[in-house]
């Protein structure tokens, strides 16, 4: 059970932003780019409702700390679908190591929910 004031940080990493869009995601080698935290202090993890948000919360966090769009980076004229999966797999990484970090099973079950119900994570346009 967490306490009222656990909170965690979204950690994202990838490849330097140079090597982006050059790098296929095997070859990736990671850099800390960003730290976002995520307040759980509202949520009851033991809920699947409250779980599902905490999913979607941790997958904002995770779009912010992976740079956000990634149209906007300079590699995305170049290697548009190379920087768009460069940025998706920093999404799902972080994500993932923070529900990881949590460790609650009613978490890791709303996550995989999600991803049967093929439910995209956050992506802006």
């Amino acid at each position: 059970m967490h306490s009222a004031q656990f909170k965690i940080f979204v950690v994202a990493v990838m490849t330097m932003l140079g090597c982006a869009a050059a790098c296929k995601a095997s070859d990736v080698k990671y850099d800390l780019i960003g730290k976002i935290r995520v307040d759980l202090k509202d949520l009851d993890l033991q809920k699947p409702a409250d779980a599902r948000r905490l999913v979607e919360r941790l997958n904002e966090a995770a779009y912010r700390a992976c740079g956000g769009n990634p149209r906007f980076h300079r590699s995305y004229s170049s290697k548009p679908d190379e920087t768009v999966e460069v940025f998706r797999e920093c999404r799902e990484n972080a994500v993932k190591r923070a529900i990881n970090q949590i460790g609650s099973t009613t978490l890791v079950q709303a996550y995989a929910d999600l991803q049967r119900a093929d439910v995209p994570m956050v992506e802006r346009r």
